[in-house]
């Protein structure tokens, strides 16, 4: 299993990453530069930045943009665009998922005119269970189809078992801002991201890396306490904790007899 750390190149994060060997998430909305100049043979997800005119629609939660954000339409184009780009490289670009700014067969369409790029890079479709009810069955018609790699968000906790269910030996799974430890022991997740890593900075944490990188409950409470550490050594810290994570939630799986391949470029 991967665990991502999404967000930008705070205090140097990419140099861990890539010392750690921890894959990394970019957004094609905040890191488009961070994403072109991208070279190393570590994993590379990009994330479409759908979570943030989704928080208008589909999720409604999490912060206000700080900029007006572009029509969806125009964004989707210039994400193409981008795609068409950089599909040459060993990359997995994440669906532009708006269901609330653009109808399902639009985005499917976008997803067949990608398809039809034949390129190097991975695609990745994105499912909520608002397009079938709950029943799942988009999610195993992708799949009967061959999707290789799919998204769930938090909108689909509620449907986990039957997601697993449908993609077992079939199908890779990310879950996106899914990292609670007791959902990576309980489902086989091929990956997962989080910005979690990056708030060592803003909260402050000790240096000793723990099991449960995600528990951050305590963390925030204990905010105001003086951090003695300096934010490199925390960030550090924090990358050393998800490659502990990582290591321990894949030997978890292997004993099980779950293992993924790489994917095939």
């Amino acid at each position: 299993m991967m665990i991502m750390v999404a967000g930008s190149n705070t205090r140097g994060v990419v140099g861990q990453c890539l010392k750690y060997g921890v894959p990394k998430l970019y957004s094609m909305l905040n890191e488009k530069k961070e994403i072109e100049k991208w070279d190393h043979d570590l994993f590379l997800l990009v994330d479409s930045g759908a979570h943030t005119w989704n928080k208008e629609t589909i999720t409604k939660v999490g912060m206000k943009g700080k900029k007006k954000l572009k029509p969806a339409k125009q964004f989707i184009e210039e994400y193409f665009e981008f795609i068409k780009k950089h599909g040459h490289k060993k990359l997995a670009f994440i669906e532009f998922d708006v269901y609330g700014h653009l109808d399902k067969e639009y985005i499917n369409e976008f997803y067949y005119r990608v398809q039809r790029l034949k390129l190097t890079a991975k695609f990745i479709r994105v499912y909520h269970p608002i397009l079938d009810g709950d029943t799942g069955d988009v999610l195993r018609q992708w799949v009967n189809e061959g999707q290789e790699y799919v998204c769930i968000a938090n909108d689909s906790l509620h449907m986990l078992d039957k997601i697993f269910s449908i993609t077992r030996d079939k199908c890779r799974v990310h879950g996106l801002a899914i990292t609670k430890l007791k959902q990576m022991e309980k489902y086989p997740f091929f990956s997962v991201d989080s910005t979690s890593p990056l708030s060592t900075v803003i909260f402050g944490r000790y240096s000793r890396p723990v099991m449960g990188f995600n528990e951050r409950d305590d963390i925030r409470k204990a905010n105001s306490i003086e951090c003695y550490h300096e934010d490199e050594e925390r960030i550090e810290n924090a990358i050393i904790e998800v490659k502990k994570t990582q290591d321990y939630v894949t030997k978890l799986w292997t004993k099980k007899g779950v293992t993924w391949p790489n994917l095939k470029w």
